[in-house]
């Protein structure tokens, strides 16, 4: 199953970069396939986040596949509140530097070219570092109603803490 999630993710990046290369392709109909390279980035809504962040939902088309792929773009500072993901998530770094954290497990830095894969169900968050953004391609599985399942706000208090820890 890793094999196959590995697999798909892969592809699904080549894709994204084949995408973004194609400038002049507005929206390409094939038999098998639909290609989309005007996605829009949307703001994240900051009952998720504190600070600022935008994101790009790289699939759009929930009735032929469960994986859902998306780039996050975060500010320095900004961080996201504690949430679970019901299909778990691979989150690969892309650009920048960032904490991720596990509930109740040390925090730890990632940066280009890390990649963190969660459980179904694993409690965390993940943030930029106070001097750089974050940029991270998001793929997880939509087997349940909801894709992210999300909790209460990392204070300031925790975000500070993981930051010195981290830092040392």
């Amino acid at each position: 199953m890793n094999k196959y999630i590995y697999t798909l993710a892969s592809l699904v990046v080549l894709t994204i970069i084949v995408g973004f290369t194609s400038r002049h392709v507005k929206h390409m109909h094939c038999a098998e396939a639909t290609m989309f390279t005007d996605l829009a980035q949307v703001p994240i809504h900051s009952k998720s986040l504190q600070g600022q962040g935008v994101f790009q939902g790289l699939t759009t088309d929930s009735l032929y596949t469960d994986i859902r792929v998306a780039n996050y773009q975060l500010a320095a500072g900004s961080y996201f509140n504690w949430q679970s993901l019901p299909g778990g998530r691979i989150l690969m770094v892309t650009e920048g530097e960032g904490y991720y954290q596990s509930k109740g497990k040390e925090a730890i830095a990632i940066g280009k070219g890390d990649r963190i894969e969660t459980i179904p169900g694993l409690y965390h968050w993940v943030g930029a570092t106070p001097d750089s953004q974050l940029t991270f391609i998001s793929v997880t599985s939509q087997k349940y109603n909801d894709l992210i399942n999300w909790h209460e706000a990392v204070t300031e208090e925790e975000y500070q803490q993981v930051v010195s820890i981290v830092n040392k």
